[in-house]
């Protein structure tokens, strides 16, 4: 379960960055962020990023908790750009 939860904050974490970037804030927003937006947003980002590693270590250890959230950060990346380059197809 706890790797389940972990990818979801993972891509959530990246969806916050990947939308925070010119090019797809359009695709996800329909119009330009402020700078106090973005700010917002890859501070989000980070942060679940950050929440997922802090999980992975407390549940599965520190060697293996950092080894599982490179997986989850591999595939969480994979999802939002798949679903960014589908939006932007769109």
């Amino acid at each position: 379960m706890i790797h389940l939860l972990s990818i979801a904050l993972c891509a959530l974490g990246f969806l916050a960055l990947g939308a925070t970037q010119k090019r797809h804030q359009h695709t996800v927003f329909a119009r330009p962020l402020t700078p106090r937006e973005v700010r917002r947003g890859r501070a989000a980002g980070v942060a679940l990023l950050a929440l997922a590693l802090g999980g992975d270590g407390a549940t599965l250890g520190t060697g293996l908790g950092t080894i599982a959230w490179t997986g989850h950060l591999s595939l969480g990346a994979a999802m939002v750009v798949a679903v960014l380059h589908w939006r932007a197809a769109r």
